[in-house]
């Protein structure tokens, strides 16, 4: 019997659904009805601290959750003090405290009512049932501290992720037909917050901001911590609404006697508009949630299905631009640039190409800010780097000795920590002199840390390499800015160069042309396509240009077969 009901014991989930069965099977095994309690006191709690019922059965189930002080019964409170302070098993007329605790759980005793005396056998099988089943609690109490870190975020004591997954597939199998909606809430700039005050600090403030959501979105809702400064409020549309999910920051929080104002960014997505299961949903949430940060800081947006379809198209694209890169299905092509005066070759820009498996040629305008954003650009920048270095090598040994070789620098190379040392790497593995390697930069440099980009430029410029502004007066930088820059070259974006036809286009390029001049710049007008454009450019003092008219971007045997027919006909 003892054998039998510690097998069954140990099927139950939960220390509570556990207990329950202990009343039971002890009140069998000494031939009682099952009438009886079980108590604990939790590891570290204060003796003087009311001890908790947590499992009851027959005349004493009301007492369940109740604290053992609500038990009217003198003797029966009496034997289960006993048992649970001497850590004892006690043997009574009118019953037995059987004690199941031990250290790693705590104190747990459990009464069972009994008019008959124990026998000294029956005590002794009943030692070892408690030694057996003092094992069984500590398994299962192991088990839900498991299930509780696996489901349960250990700062703030909210559900987590996993936990949040299992609350919306559960509603899903219900097939409930009241409307539910999840939200997911940012803290607007906690980094910083987390930053300047400290780390201590910010827990404290998650916490506070975990209880203020609690306090606003009680039951049906869910509140869940998903990582980091965002939290999500699962509950009926009705409830998850923009004013309820701002109201809980109008008020500032109070921290260690501060006073912290927040603001927040939130995207809401019905359940109706997600499909599959909770997981799903909360990737749909995500996503709406980050183009709020991206385009509606500070404000709730509600979900568009075209949000969802665009993040998807991205994911897939950038997917296949992984695939594409690794199996070297990417290629550069190369555009000529010529000196206005006399038209001569001065150099090459390097542009980079993807053409997919069906043939289908994909815009760089869509590819490289996917690049960009997932971190690609860093091995793709430097593979463009090396290839272009290498084809430059190449066109040298052809005779264009003085030619130099333009490449796109972004922002997040710039940024990234290891920029010197690849630059350093990729011309360590040529002999080509740095001085004719043009790197362009766009004005978005200006919106990022302005302070450190100007000093990663100046020492990429001691290194030797020319520096270059593309795409000038489409951008942010200020003039103030532009002197402080340590570039070599301007280049007018062709979207300047189009409207040449127009007299304020013609006074906007002219002006950038004097500026270049002023600042003892080269000035290059990209995008020509028409003769007159480039007539136009070399009145205005323009010193090179490149263009459809002069020659299109070509892969590399193209372009030596371009060079090679221009040579014949000079």
């Amino acid at each position: 019997m003892i054998l039998r009901a510690s097998s069954e014991l140990l099927t139950q989930e939960g220390l509570n659904s556990f207990a329950q069965g202990v009343i039971t099977h002890i009140a069998a095994l000494i031939g009682v009805p099952p009438e009886g309690v079980i108590c604990v006191r939790k590891r570290g709690q204060p003796a003087e601290d009311d001890l908790m019922i947590i499992a009851a059965a027959g005349d004493f189930c009301a007492l369940i959750d109740r604290p053992l002080s609500a038990m009217t019964e003198e003797i029966t409170s009496h034997l289960l003090r006993e048992s649970l302070n001497n850590r004892c098993n006690v043997f009574h007329r009118n019953g037995v405290a059987l004690y199941l605790g031990s250290h790693a759980r705590g104190d747990m005793s459990c009464y069972v009512a009994s008019n008959a005396p124990i026998s000294d056998v029956d005590q002794g099988l009943l030692e070892i049932f408690c030694g057996n089943i003092a094992l069984c609690a500590d398994n299962i109490n192991f088990l839900e501290r498991l299930k509780n870190f696996a489901f349960t975020d250990t700062l703030v004591g909210l559900p987590n992720r996993n936990a949040l997954e299992e609350v919306i597939n559960q509603f899903i199998d219900q097939e409930s037909c009241v409307p539910y909606s999840l939200a997911l809430i940012d803290i607007d700039s906690f980094a910083e917050i987390n930053a300047v005050l400290g780390q201590e600090y910010g827990d404290r403030l998650l916490c506070a901001v975990s209880d203020r959501l609690k306090a606003k979105f009680y039951a049906p809702n869910t509140v869940a911590r998903i990582g980091g400064d965002t939290f999500a409020v699962f509950g009926p549309s009705s409830h998850v609404q923009e004013k309820a999910l701002l109201q809980p920051f109008v008020n500032p929080f109070q921290i260690g006697g501060e006073l912290q104002l927040l603001s927040i960014t939130a995207g809401v997505v019905p359940l109706t508009e997600t499909q599959g299961r909770g997981s799903e949903a909360i990737k749909d949430a995500s996503i709406v949630l980050k183009q709020a940060k991206s385009q509606s800081r500070g404000q709730v947006v509600m979900f568009q299905n075209q949000m969802v379809v665009d993040a998807r198209e991205r994911l897939a694209l950038l997917k296949n631009l992984r695939s594409a890169f690794e199996l070297n299905q990417l290629f550069l092509v190369f555009q000529p640039k010529l000196k206005l005066s006399d038209l001569s070759v001065t150099g090459f820009e390097a542009l980079i190409r993807w053409r997919d498996s069906s043939g289908r040629f994909i815009s760089p305008g869509e590819f490289i800010p996917l690049a960009e954003q997932s971190g690609l650009i860093i091995r793709m920048g430097e593979w463009i780097l090396r290839n272009a270095i290498a084809e430059l090598a190449i066109l040298r040994a052809k005779g264009y000795m003085n030619a130099s070789m333009a490449v796109n620098l972004s922002v997040a190379q710039l940024e990234h920590p290891d920029m010197l040392e690849m630059l350093q790497r990729v011309m360590g593995e040529s002999n080509i002199d740095p001085g004719f390697i043009e790197l362009e930069i766009t004005e978005s440099i200006a919106m990022g840390d302005t302070e450190a980009n100007l000093k990663r430029l100046e020492q990429i410029r001691e290194m030797g390499f020319k520096l270059s502004m593309d795409d000038f007066g489409t951008g942010f930088s200020s003039f103030t800015y532009l002197q402080k820059m340590p570039i070599n070259c301007l280049k007018i974006d062709r979207s300047f160069v189009i409207k040449t036809d127009t007299k304020r286009g013609r006074e906007i390029v002219e002006m950038i042309v004097q500026l270049g001049k002023t600042l003892g710049l080269n000035v290059i007008a990209e995008g020509v396509e028409e003769e007159g454009q480039g007539a136009l450019l070399k009145q205005m003092g323009c010193n090179e240009v490149q263009g459809f008219f002069y020659a299109k971007p070509m892969p590399r045997d193209q372009l030596h077969q371009w060079l090679a027919e221009r040579k014949n006909r000079s």
